[in-house]
């Protein structure tokens, strides 16, 4: 392991104003929340695949270089002093979590790849690019201790992919879209939900489902933390128009971890909010991620258009909606149109509710048309 691991102590604290160690340990609500029986060993069987990530940036000098500079200068210097210089050009970025998508076996040993936030690149939480002399240590329980390398990352849904090589092999996680789309239709309100299919490509999530988040706890051992809730349909407060929301709050340290369904299928990637969590659902990860893989590269689509789902808007609005298109239940609302876009020159206007596109119906903004 680098020296950079086991010298953690005298490293500068991260620009994140976060809770002290001791604090998040006496708050249960960042760690474990009372879950059932079932629930308990669903996160348990998932959290094989969840790993901690920490990150740094700026130069660090080795250990040989550190030895020779306290011989040389031993008889001026105190010995804890050179060790604090040898690493104060280093900072600590963000401590987080991941969770392994792949393990595959090359040459004898097992290359990794997890996913997590992109974070854990950027030097100052509102900078949008990959800090100078970045370095990451991804850590199993109890407390082993890799490098990462970077694969790709998106600022735009801020996601990153690491890879790190291990003896054995790790288990990945499952991974299940989401259909997150919700009828405006108050005649459902008792109906049932539709039963889980596995076999099924989306999982249906509905307003008041219960979601795990699961993540990695930065003590000594990298214990596992679960935190269970309710999805809600509330805004989340933060500019993406994709992102999801549960009703429970999570530790910092849990940023970047999976959020699962109660089947321990992962549908998102969760994100720190001091009043809730947002996470980014799987289906956007996925299709980033299988792009990545064959091009190296994700260009984000662009129509012009800035949508929201129908189901989030007023009561005054879904009214005026009913009224006048009576069938309509289900689609997407169009916030803002770009001059000279594509849309602007095809008539699209603010307000206006897609339903198909392409023949293609189109239900939540998860289906981007």
């Amino acid at each position: 392991m680098n020296l950079h691991y086991a010298m953690r102590e005298w490293v500068k604290a991260n620009p994140w104003n976060r809770e002290s160690r001791e604090d998040m340990k006496r708050n249960s609500k960042l760690l474990s929340n009372n879950l059932s029986y079932d629930l308990k060993m669903v996160a348990l069987k998932a959290s094989v695949s969840v790993v901690g990530i920490v990150s740094y940036s700026g130069k660090f000098h080795n250990f040989p270089f550190v030895l020779k500079c306290i011989l040389h200068v031993s008889m001026y210097f105190n010995f804890w002093s050179i060790i604090f210089n040898s690493i104060q050009d280093e900072r600590e970025i963000l401590e987080g979590s991941g969770f392994v998508i792949e393990s595959l076996n090359i040459d004898g040993k097992f290359c990794n790849t997890i996913l997590t936030t992109a974070s854990i690149l950027r030097p100052e939480p509102h900078i949008n690019s990959v800090a100078n002399g970045i370095k990451i240590a991804v850590i199993q329980s109890p407390g082993i201790a890799c490098d990462g390398d970077i694969i790709g990352y998106d600022f735009h849904y801020n996601i990153a992919a690491i890879k790190f090589r291990t003896r054995m092999s790790i288990s990945p996680v499952r991974l299940r879209d989401v259909d997150d789309s919700i009828s405006i239709d108050p005649n459902l309100l008792d109906e049932k939900p539709p039963e889980y299919h596995p076999q099924t490509f989306k999982f249906n999530l509905t307003l008041g489902d219960t979601v795990l988040a699961l993540g990695r706890n930065h003590d000594k051992e990298y214990t596992v933390m679960v935190v269970g809730g309710k999805f809600s349909i509330e805004y989340t407060g933060l500019d993406c128009k994709e992102l999801l929301r549960a009703e429970f709050i999570i530790s910092r340290y849990g940023i970047g971890g999976p959020i699962i369904n109660c089947y321990g299928e992962v549908i998102g990637i969760n994100f720190y909010h001091p009043y809730c969590t947002p996470f980014l659902p799987i289906n956007i990860v996925s299709r980033w991620w299988d792009e990545l893989k064959k091009s190296r590269q994700y260009l984000l689509p662009w129509h012009g258009i800035k949508l929201s789902n129908l189901y989030v808007e007023s009561a005054r609005y879904l009214e005026f909606v009913r009224q006048k298109f009576p069938n309509i239940f289900k689609g997407v609302v169009v916030r803002e149109v770009s001059s000279k876009s594509t849309a602007y020159y095809t008539g699209i206007v603010p307000t206006d509710v897609i339903v198909e596109c392409d023949g293609k119906c189109v239900e939540t903004v998860l289906e981007d048309p």
